[in-house]
């Protein structure tokens, strides 16, 4: 047993150390990245002495310029939240190796069916089931099966690693529209002077 408690502390530290770079990487570069252009699109404000009133044939310019920002904007959070979603993959499996070292402990599990699960893939699809049945039915008998238990474990880690591609894309449509208002206010601004 003292192996499994082992083990259990083991990937407790490494969750913790997992969130916390995950976090700090997010912090850093996704909310970074946002405060840095919008400083950058508005340094004209500050560094101007007037505001020069656009020309007609610069337009065309603007446009070129607006197309770039939302281009390299894409990219640069695309490519942060692809990091952030190999330490959110990361932490997942970590946490359903956590879960399944627990419940092997908690219910005198078999050490092969342990081996076993610990060797079955998060990242795979859901075996047929839906996420309907992500749930765990009432003992038939005094107490839980351990196998019982780790196939659920393993259903409901799949479904929730599947959804972090969604978490993904709301924090790159959350960046882009922050720019969006930022780059809409500039041209706005910019229209109605020229």
């Amino acid at each position: 047993m003292d192996i499994i408690e082992k083990q259990l502390d083991y990937l407790n530290e490494t969750m913790k150390q997992t969130a916390a770079d995950a976090n700090s990487f997010l912090l850093k570069y996704h909310f970074g990245g946002l405060i840095a252009v919008i400083a950058l699109l508005n340094a004209d404000l500050v560094l101007a002495d007037r505001i020069i009133k656009t020309a007609s044939q610069h337009y065309a310019m603007l446009s070129v310029a607006v197309m770039l920002i939302f281009s390299l904007s894409f990219c640069y959070f695309y490519i942060v939240l692809m990091h952030y979603r190999r330490f959110a993959r990361s932490h997942r499996k970590l946490k359903y190796k956590y879960e399944l070292t627990l419940h092997c402990s908690l219910s005198n599990g078999d050490y092969r069916d342990y081996q076993f699960y610990l060797e079955k893939s998060v990242s795979d699809k859901t075996s047929g089931q839906k996420e309907t049945e992500d749930k765990l039915n009432k003992p038939e008998e005094k107490d839980y099966p351990f196998t019982d238990i780790a196939e659920y474990l393993l259903n409901h880690h799949r479904i929730k690693y599947n959804k972090l591609e969604k978490v993904d894309l709301r924090y790159l449509l959350m960046a882009l529209s922050v720019i969006a208002l930022t780059v809409s206010i500039r041209v706005i601004f910019i229209m109605a002077i020229g």
